[in-house]
């Protein structure tokens, strides 16, 4: 008598759940209820019982389109703002504002820039001197100014001698110079401080003049009277505000020749008025005029002219109505660790550079100990800079200079890499050899730093540099990082401390932003996107006639077991749940056995249909990508789904792959039916 075929007990086992990825660890050690890859899906939290937190997947956000046209010359955006209705969008050489979705030119750049709003402005903060773009004053770009220091400054020189001025005779003494390069824009010319004494009694007026550089027109002009009191016959620092003068503005672009000279064309040798220089071998800038003007060499006239110049800066911050600038492209290297703060509600007024104390001024940051700040954030009322080089972490707390403004450092050897140091809730997040968060303050007086990126430290090691950038995403709780070289952002969730990524069909993303619980990405082909929670399963979305590219979720769990090491086990079948309003389609996949690659024969085909209350409206306002389907109207808004498969293995992976059909799809548990075996 034939015996019967021996039968084994079906056992259900869990093969994919929502969790965050695990790419640091071989498919077959990540612990249960992680994936092994997690592509273009959020993790949505739900808590329940004792601080226990629920995670359910869903498809991640789509992403809109906002510039008609890339920037020119094949620039990628590299910074971006939105700012009073309008989208500033930068590149490695121009700064441009968004008309109509088209790039229009602002001015050029010494480097990609960061880019901070203030008091109606635009900070364009390039590493070179900082500037401001007025959108009051049609986007004029200029460089901003210092009224409290000089764009000319010679008032350390020795008063060794003094020209005299007087009728017949010399009667106009001052420098002629060209103003630095400092950028677009002028710089007003308002003050000049300068040594002046009197012989005898002169009578009548002293007349401080601006001249162009063609040494006739007279670009504006002061006055200082009542000499015999105001001068003395010892030399004394006096201080002569100009007026421009009429049809002419009274300021100076860079590299551009001016003549600043005190006149006096009164009076004699025996009453007159001089101006005191220093005797200097060559190279002195003075000049003098009696009839014609004479370049004096050997002299250098013992003056300074105001506003001068404002800091260089690549990274900024405004704390308590305090514009904070740092970083620059300074050639002294303490330069590069000053924290500069302007005056209260002022851009213009940067106390001449001085060290803390003045309403406006600097701090040192370990000033003394390399390094170069490259980054300013907000936190907690406070500001925390970031230095690269030898890096470290500093806090700046208090809010009146001369009292309580002062730098606390938090850690040394650790800072922020790229643009990385991000408030994300709150956590201060940060890259450095790995993902760190700033928490656990009370008064600042207890920070302690936490890893948050074990799980895909292998993808840290690998791509992480000074190209790195970050964004909170404030709608989902996401912290956004993207490392150089790697095409896809990594996505922290915060609260389950999770990670997933999104990989974006068309474009890499070059810079992020955040305005208004909106994300921008800046994109390697010189386009601006934003994410936008009504588009599913598609990126770069315009128009019906630019509907964008469609993309795919993927995801793979672990190489398991399922709770039978060492047996064999039949595999038989793979259910799922899922609900998709608007239907989808995709593929189940299977590795086995420590495979790396899928096996094709083992493959399913997945379509779900339409939910069967779909309104005409949804259809008619649908959005899919250029290579996007529609699907069937089925019967059912929660889907359970089943495939039939049969094969036998001692591990095995299961891999989702899905094509959103125009609304989120939210995935529930996938499980298998399998029956353990023996041992072979």
């Amino acid at each position: 008598m034939r015996s019967a075929a021996k039968q084994y007990k079906v056992k259900r086992k869990q093969a994919l759940q929502a969790g965050g990825m695990v790419t640091s660890k071989e498919p077959w050690l990540i612990p249960r209820g992680k994936l092994a890859r997690a592509v273009n899906i959020r993790l949505i939290t739900t808590p329940y019982g004792d601080g226990k937190l629920a995670l359910q997947a869903v498809t991640r956000p789509g992403s809109r389109r906002l510039s008609a046209s890339p920037l020119p010359g094949g620039q990628a955006i590299k910074a971006h703002l939105r700012y009073l209705g309008v989208d500033f969008v930068a590149g490695d050489t121009g700064l441009y504002r968004l008309v109509d979705g088209e790039p229009v030119f602002i001015c050029s750049l010494a480097s990609a820039p960061e880019l901070l709003p203030y008091r109606g402005k635009v900070m364009v903060l390039d590493g070179g001197y900082a500037k401001s773009v007025d959108p009051s004053d049609g986007y004029a770009c200029s460089v901003l100014w210092d009224e409290d220091g000089y764009l000319w400054d010679w008032l350390d020189a020795d008063t060794d001698a003094g020209q005299k001025l007087y009728s017949g005779s010399v009667t106009r003494f001052g420098i002629k110079d060209a103003s630095p390069a400092f950028g677009p824009g002028a710089i007003p010319i308002t003050q000049v401080s300068v040594w002046l004494s009197r012989v005898g009694s002169p009578t009548g007026s002293v007349l401080v003049k601006a001249y162009a550089a063609d040494g006739t027109t007279l670009l504006g002009s002061g006055e200082l009277t009542d000499l015999a009191t105001t001068l003395g016959t010892t030399s004394t620092l006096q201080s002569l505000y100009l007026e421009s003068a009429a049809g002419q503005e009274l300021s100076t672009p860079q590299n551009t020749e001016r003549y600043i000279v005190i006149e006096y064309a009164s009076g004699d040798s025996s009453n007159c008025v001089q101006v005191h220089y220093a005797n200097v071998s060559s190279g002195g800038k003075g000049v003098s005029y009696s009839g014609s003007w004479s370049l004096q060499a050997t002299k250098q006239p013992v003056m300074a002219v105001t506003p001068g110049l404002p800091p260089m800066a690549s990274t900024g911050a405004v704390r308590d109505d305090r514009l904070w600038l740092a970083g620059g492209d300074w050639v002294d290297e303490a330069d590069k660790s000053k924290a500069h703060y302007s005056g209260l509600g002022n851009c213009w007024s940067w106390g001449s550079r001085m060290y803390v104390g003045g309403s406006a001024g600097w701090i040192g940051v370990d000033r003394l100990d390399g390094g170069v700040i490259n980054q300013i954030t907000g936190w907690f009322g406070g500001l925390v800079i970031s230095k690269s080089g030898r890096q470290s972490l500093h806090l700046i707390s208090g809010r009146i200079p001369g009292e309580d403004l002062g730098v606390t450092r938090l850690f040394l050897d650790e800072g922020s890499q790229g643009k990385t140091l991000t408030q994300s809730g709150n956590s201060l997040l940060f890259l450095n050899d790995a993902v760190l968060a700033l928490e656990g303050v009370q008064e600042f007086g207890d920070v302690r730093k936490l890893p948050r990126s074990r799980d895909i430290q292998n993808l840290v090691d690998q791509y992480q540099g000074e190209g790195a950038f970050s964004v909170y995403h404030r709608a989902h709780d996401q912290y956004f990082l993207q490392l150089p070289g790697l095409d896809s952002t990594l996505v922290l969730h915060l609260l389950p401390r999770a990670w997933t990524m999104y990989s974006w069909a068309g474009f890499v993303p070059t810079c992020f932003s955040h305005d208004d619980a909106t994300t921008f990405i800046g994109a390697d082909n010189g386009h601006l996107y934003c994410l936008e929670e009504d588009l599913t399963g598609v990126d770069g979305y315009l128009s019906g006639a630019e509907p964008g590219q469609s993309w795919q979720v993927e995801l793979w769990g672990g190489m398991d077991d399922y709770g039978h090491p060492g047996l064999d086990k039949h595999f038989k079948n793979l259910s799922y749940d899922l609900s998709a309003r608007l239907g989808c389609s995709g593929e189940i996949r299977f590795k086995r056995d420590f495979a790396k690659l899928v096996e094709d024969r083992l493959t399913r085909q997945l379509s779900e249909p339409l939910d069967d209350d779909v309104t005409v409206g949804e259809l008619v306002s649908l959005i899919v990508g250029s290579d996007g389907e529609l699907y069937s109207v089925g019967l059912g808004r929660a889907r359970k789904g089943n495939q039939s498969i049969n094969f036998v293995a001692k591990l095995a992976q299961v891999g989702l792959y899905l094509n959103p059909g125009g609304a989120p799809v939210y995935l529930g548990p996938v499980t298998l039916d399998l029956a353990p075996m023996g041992r072979s």
